[in-house]
């Protein structure tokens, strides 16, 4: 049963993936394209290209099936996203797709089902909210959780070339979302969806990261090669502190866009918008079709160096912020606005990036395994608007090609 729960959450969470994935195309562009170049040069380094087993694959928006395919007689395909599996296979070409092996799996070998099944015991034999909140506390600190994964899961995945994308940081998400869904639906309060994380479940997922490692070493021939890449810190990550850092960046944006030829940053959509949210918060009642909005936004662009108050050049950066992630800038200012923002709110306040992982991913690998290339290192802006506001969802990734070690 708890494997299926697995597979719901999982299928689930990878459609709204997916879904952010198009909306925010133009943000996740260099995540995508840096991971598909470091898969395949991996790849290169393949002498003996029989299988890849790809975990944790999803609908594999960021790797290259096609080229794989065109060099490995397998690809295996594993994860509890049914839906995103199937469109992993239906993206690549009609004639490759015989190569493709699904596997709807708990890519752990049985240790996220587990976790799930004792956080759903836990909730089935405690009448107290408060108790089963403690016992949740420390099962998901990793006390009383068997870690060690059913190698019989495990032993069809072995290949000459084994590939890990975002998947081992993860792995706790899904448990712990089936857990606070079947927490609410007992006892009718809902409990944030970082309840785990801030009470210290930070240390199971390093344990699961460190173990993940070791999965990915007893999978990989002796000349095989490794993809191994994860988030190891969000940024910018200051909401909690009130409403003190969000008020410090408008005051930088103003900055920023006092500095900024604004006579190109929005699209004419954008102007409209523009408009219409600089009347909203200036309490401006606002005339016109939508042509003359248009105008108008114009002219407030226009206008921001000379004519503006200074509160009201805090309300365009604000109605402008607001804009981000919505189509409605330019591309380019956009994406130049958004890296301003992350560097901002990192020179401003140390608490800004928060790690995921206790130190860097290369002190996670077992000792079987050393590196075989230089690690790649970029940001992933996986939520621009999560970024503007100060909530996160921007992540630094470390990418790393690995072999086995020689004895």
């Amino acid at each position: 049963m708890s494997t299926e729960i697995l597979f719901e959450i999982g299928t689930r969470l990878g459609r709204e993936h997916a879904q952010d994935h198009e909306r925010f195309r133009l943000h996740w562009e260099e995540h995508v394209q840096r991971s598909r170049e470091m898969i395949l040069r991996g790849a290169e380094r393949v002498t003996t290209p029989d299988a890849v087993t790809i975990l944790g694959a999803g609908a594999a928006y960021n790797i290259p099936l096609e080229e794989l395919a065109g060099k490995f007689n397998h690809i295996r395909m594993v994860d509890i996203d049914r839906e995103g599996l199937q469109q992993a296979v239906e993206s690549m070409p009609p004639e490759l797709r015989s190569k493709a092996e699904v596997h709807v799996a708990d890519t752990t070998g049985g240790v996220a089902a587990r976790l799930l099944d004792q956080g759903l015991e836990i909730i089935r034999t405690s009448a107290d909210e408060e108790d089963t909140k403690a016992r949740l506390i420390a099962l998901f600190n990793g006390q009383g959780l068997d870690m060690t994964p059913d190698p019989s899961r495990v032993q069809a995945w072995k290949a000459s070339y084994i590939v890990s994308s975002g998947l081992s940081s993860q792995l706790n998400i899904f448990p712990e979302k089936a857990v606070l869904e079947a927490f609410q639906e007992k006892f009718g309060h809902e409990l944030d969806e970082e309840f785990f994380f801030q009470r210290g479940s930070s240390h199971l997922r390093n344990e699961w990261v460190r173990r993940h490692g070791e999965l990915l070493a007893s999978l990989v021939s002796e000349d095989g090669r490794i993809y191994w890449a994860d988030t190891v810190a969000e940024t910018p990550y200051l909401s909690e502190f009130g409403e003190g850092p969000l008020n410090a960046m408008v005051n930088s944006v103003v900055s920023f866009l006092t500095n900024a030829y604004l006579k190109t940053f929005l699209q004419d959509a954008g102007k409209q918008t523009l408009a219409e949210r600089f009347a909203e918060a200036a309490a401006i009642r606002l005339a016109g079709d939508a042509a003359g909005r248009r105008r108008q936004g114009d002219e407030l662009l226009q206008s921001f160096n000379d004519r503006l108050s200074a509160e009201n050049k805090r309300v365009m950066a604000w109605a402008i912020m607001t804009m981000v992630g919505e189509n409605l800038i330019v591309t380019k200012r956009e994406l130049e606005l958004l890296g301003y923002i992350i560097r901002e709110a990192e020179r401003m306040n140390p608490n800004a990036r928060q790690p995921l992982l206790d130190g860097r991913l290369s002190g996670f690998f077992p000792a079987s395994l050393e590196a075989d290339a230089e690690m790649a290192s970029w940001m992933w802006i996986n939520d621009p608007e999560g970024a503007v506001t100060l909530d996160g969802y921007s992540y630094y990734v470390e990418a790393h090609i690995l072999k086995p070690r020689k004895s």
